[in-house]
């Protein structure tokens, strides 16, 4: 009896001790209570009574308001190292009124509105930085997930090149004015930062040190380094050195940096950040070497579904600067960029092996080379690039390719791009061999030299491109080349191309010695004449080559010329370049049907691929009343965007997605049938398309009221004139559709009541670029989706 009674004792002292580590603490600065922080009634004053009363584990809800650190950290007694040292592992949530109890009761839409919690480093005169605190917020060696959520951190001016000793760390009073971490696993959730400053970087946010980081669905606005060493750190809004925080709905506006190496919004040393939906607005850099967006060294960041919108940099790389780096980014968007020292967009420098899949580079531009991206001894692999509308002041509209650069491009087009002197839209020197695959090049033009490509030799170096499958057309230069200009002093090579229908005032569409015609062209069609090789007289090809060249469709007319004119075996593995693991053309259809390969970047659809769908749905199709169900399309011949339309008892829910998921009993009733129809985006597919419909029926033991919300599809997208909004509409219900810009400002609308399914809508005045479209029902948000104005 007398050890049951201790193992007791012994279960009630751990479930008192787990319950005391996971306490919840109240700060108030407008309460008159007691202040023992235990009740919103008496809660703390100040935020750092709460920050030392707590354990791990536990949370501390902060009310609106603005508070302030009082105490100073370190072993110094500078009141400008006043900051709040976050403990290991606790929670500290901002964004409440004051009355809540529960996390779920605060109010989303009001965190960083009318309840906004302020946690500032503007410790003396109001608006005079020189006495603001060094950093705001400190995190040093906390081992357990430590979180900061709902929170704005403002004010802290970290401007002094001496360092400060916490928790046995030394940090320097010249990085981190905002927030500062070293060695930390932390959550930074729902939080604004901005107005920080700091002397060498990082002055929104310093990340150190094998620190285990997650920022999202928070802001870095208008933060700001002025620095002393244009060769050394950067990041306005953040620093990662050594550490590879994830990044998720983030959004970098206006930070900008002076006077230091670069990264005007983020800069990454030996770091590997995880970045996706996150967007790069409007930041800047000025004396150093630029990345406007963010600097790269030594780093390998991942990127997917981010924006780089209307970054400048007085220097080079207006998106992004790589050095010694090899980003990743997938569905990654450049438009309207700036750098103007080189790369518009992206500058890689010295084994920036960067790879872009799936990306857009729209609008950039720069007064020196490298409309969209500038190469040095880097060699970039791009495949499904789209370059539209780039501008070089100097060479290369689009790429400029310099010293040892061999960039592999795959599927990709180049259009409308634009350099004052030479390479419209590449331009390759100096031992540059890029191997470019299923490209098209068209509209770009070149002051001088090489409407579409130019490539020479420099210091004996010379360019040996080589082009497989590309179609060149309607290019101009103003000297000669309209499709291309090659001096021949490489290797070049032309293979299963069209280069025609260019213009200049020299040659048309090849400006080239005829002495490298015997090593250089394998089944290509130049203006009229076809060659087998160059070592074979042309022959006069006749009749139209495309469909529709006057409105750029270049796709092969039925009897074309350049229809199995090709040679397939440049696809065999073993073969230099080896392109054996390229199966499909442009628009990724099958890359060879006929007898040989077609000329050109786009194959004729000699084979038909059949559309099919079905259902997969829960087991035996029933549902439990209450349950989530998912249905999803099992398909083939779907193409690469695949469009898929929903039906509940044949009324359609215009969702486009493979998957429909909703509630048993809510949104299925007993006895509904649901079908999907599969539109196909594959180039070369039945003609029909749209798949017979698949049903299915859903018991879920009850009946439901109404039908489920409506879901909407928004097209043409991207568009430039009338785009149509498509869904379920209720018809006795209100709606309204936003249009706002990347700042969120709300720049057209159109409301109507749902009387039937489609409602077009006039974007005429809007200036090109990338819109989100917002669709509320009696005043209540239904969806959003990215439009594109071209």
């Amino acid at each position: 009896m007398k050890n049951y009674r201790s193992i007791v004792f012994a279960l009630m002292l751990l479930c008192a001790s787990t319950a005391s580590s996971q306490d919840k603490w109240f700060v108030n600065k407008g309460t008159t209570g007691t202040q023992t922080g235990k009740t919103w009634a008496d809660a703390f004053h100040d935020l750092q009574p709460a920050i030392t009363a707590a354990s791990s584990g536990d949370s501390i809800f902060v009310a609106k308001g603005i508070y302030y650190p009082t105490s100073i950290q370190g072993a110094g007694n500078d009141p400008r190292d006043k900051a709040f040292l976050i403990k290991n592992g606790i929670l500290i949530y901002g964004g409440f009124v004051g009355t809540e109890l529960f996390l779920d009761e605060r109010n989303p839409i009001d965190i960083h509105t009318v309840n906004l919690t302020v946690l500032s480093g503007d410790l003396g005169m109001p608006g005079d930085s020189t006495d603001n605190c060094y950093h705001v917020v400190v995190a040093v060696n906390n081992s357990s997930l430590t979180v900061l959520d709902g929170l704005n951190i403002y004010g802290g001016n970290a401007d002094t090149a001496t360092s400060n000793v916490i928790n046995s760390v030394s940090l320097g009073r010249n990085f981190g004015g905002g927030i500062t971490t070293v060695n930390s696993t932390l959550l930074v959730n729902n939080c604004q930062v901005f107005l920080n400053l700091a002397l060498s970087g990082g002055a929104g946010m310093n990340n150190k040190t094998g620190s285990a980081l997650k920022v999202e669905n928070s802001t870095f606005t208008s933060n700001k380094i002025w620095g002393t060493d244009p060769n050394n750190f950067g990041g306005g809004g953040m620093r990662n050195d050594n550490c590879s925080p994830t990044i998720t709905n983030v959004f970098f506006y206006s930070n900008s940096v002076y006077n230091a190496q670069g990264g005007g919004a983020m800069r990454n040393e030996n770091s590997n950040p995880i970045i996706s939906a996150s967007q790069f607005s409007i930041n800047e850099t000025y004396i150093g070497d630029g990345g406007a967006g963010i600097y790269n060294i030594g780093s390998n960041p991942v990127l997917s579904d981010v924006l780089f919108f209307n970054n400048y940099t007085l220097n080079q790389g207006g998106g992004m600067y790589n050095d010694n780096s090899i980003a990743q980014l997938n569905e990654v968007y450049f438009l309207d960029n700036l750098a103007e020292d080189g790369g518009g967009a992206m500058e890689n420098d010295g084994g920036s092996h960067v790879v872009l899949k799936y990306s857009s580079f729209f609008g950039n531009e720069t007064y020196a080379d490298g409309g969209a991206i500038q190469n040095w001894k880097s060699s970039p692999v791009l495949e499904d690039v789209l370059f539209l509308d780039n501008y070089a002041g100097q060479d290369g509209g689009a790429m400029f390719n310099y010293t040892d650069c061999s960039p592999k491009v795959t599927n990709t087009i180049f259009d409308g791009n634009t350099a004052d002197r030479n390479g419209g839209a590449i331009y390759n020197r100096r031992n540059s061999n890029p191997i470019l695959t299923n490209i098209l090049v068209t509209n770009n033009s070149a002051g001088s030299l090489g409407g579409g490509i130019y490539s020479a030799s420099s210091n004996s170096s010379p360019c040996s491109p080589i082009v497989t499958n590309g179609t060149i057309t309607k290019n101009y230069a103003d000297s000669s080349g309209g499709g291309a200009f090659d001096d021949g002093a490489g290797n070049s090579k032309l293979r299963n191309s069209i280069v025609s229908g260019n213009t200049s005032n020299g040659e048309a569409d090849v400006d080239a010695p005829q002495a490298m015609a015997a090593t250089a062209l394998f089944r290509v069609i130049i203006g009229t004449d076809y060659y087998v090789t160059g070592l074979v007289p042309p022959t006069v090809v006749s009749g139209n080559i495309f469909i529709d060249p006057v409105n750029d469709d270049f796709e092969l007319i039925a009897g074309s010329p350049a229809i199995d004119k090709g040679d397939s075996s440049f696809y065999n593995t073993g073969q230099t370049p080896d392109l054996s693991a390229i199966t499909t053309d442009l628009r990724y259809a099958k890359r060879t049907m006929g007898v040989n390969t077609d000329l050109g970047a786009l194959e004729v659809c000699g084979d038909t691929v059949a559309t099919e769908v079905s259902i997969s749905g829960p087991p035996g199709n029933v549902a439990v009343n209450g349950t989530s169900v998912t249905f999803t399309a099992l398909y083939k011949g779907g193409g690469s965007n695949p469009v898929f339309n929903w039906f509940v008892n044949g009324s359609s829910i215009a969702n486009t997605g493979s998957t429909f998921t909703g509630i048993a009993g809510t949104d299925f009733a007993n006895g509904d049938v649901i079908s999907v129809s599969l539109h196909s985006s594959g180039p070369c597919n039945d003609p029909n398309s749209d798949s017979s419909y698949v049903e299915l029926t859903v018991t879920t033991g009850i009946s439901t009221s109404d039908s489920n919300s409506p879901r909407f599809l928004i097209y043409p997208n991207p568009a430039s004139g009338i785009i149509t909004v498509e869904g379920s509409f209720r018809s006795n219900a209100s709606y309204e559709v936003n249009v706002s810009n990347l700042l969120g400002t709300k720049v057209l609308a159109r409301k109507f009541t749902g009387v039937s399914d489609k409602y077009r809508m006039d974007l005429a005045g809007l200036p090109r670029g990338i819109y989100l479209v917002s669709v509320f029902e009696d005043r209540n948000p239904v969806n959003s989706i990215r439009l594109i104005v071209k």
